[in-house]
Order: C-alpha cells, then sequence, then structure tokens
C-alpha cells in the first residue's frame, strides 16, 4: 500500500508541475526531449522521492496512521512546489518553452 500512496503523490507532483510550467510539460520531456524540461521534473521527483522517504522511515507503527502521514508529507512536499512556480511565474512573466 506504501506504493500506491508514494506512486500518486509522485503523479500528482507531476501533475501539478505540469500545470504552472509554461508549455506542456509532458510534451517537452517526453516528445521534444529538451534538457531544461527534464532537469525540472527530474528535480521535482528527487524532492518527492525524499519527502516520502522520510515519511515512510518515520512513519507509524499502525500502518492506517502511516499511510495517513505519509499522504499529508507527500502533499506537503507538493505544495512548495506548487508555490515556487508560481513565485516564479509572477516574478519573471513569460513563455520558458
Amino acid at each position: 500500500m506504501y506504493f500506491l500512496v508514494g506512486t500518486t503523490v509522485l503523479i500528482l507532483g507531476f501533475f501539478v508541475v505540469d500545470v504552472l510550467t509554461p508549455g506542456k510539460l509532458r510534451q517537452l520531456v517526453f516528445i521534444d526531449r529538451r534538457p531544461n524540461a527534464v532537469m525540472l521534473a527530474c528535480a521535482n521527483y528527487i524532492a518527492l522521492a525524499a519527502v516520502i522517504i522520510s515519511a515512510i522511515t518515520n512513519s507509524y507503527s499502525q500502518l492506517g496512521q502511516g499511510w495517513w502521514a505519509w499522504a499529508v508529507y507527500g502533499l506537503m512536499g507538493v505544495c512548495p512546489a506548487r508555490d515556487r512556480n508560481s513565485v516564479h511565474a509572477l516574478r519573471d512573466p513569460g513563455r520558458f518553452s
């Protein structure tokens, strides 16, 4: 079950960054193969993976509480990425693709 929650958090994180990134991140990474977009996606995954690993390591002894804590920690990792991209877009308006 940890796998399902972790995968969900990683997918959610990718979609959050995809929505906040000018252009379609999925197209920039998988079709156009732009190195800057790949670095952005990789940095996002590394940051979320660190949050997920931390949540697993510090999870509660009861499985249900551990899942909730893990989901909350994962969302806490997604929200700063969203906020960072929003501030960056406001500070430097324009297209980055």
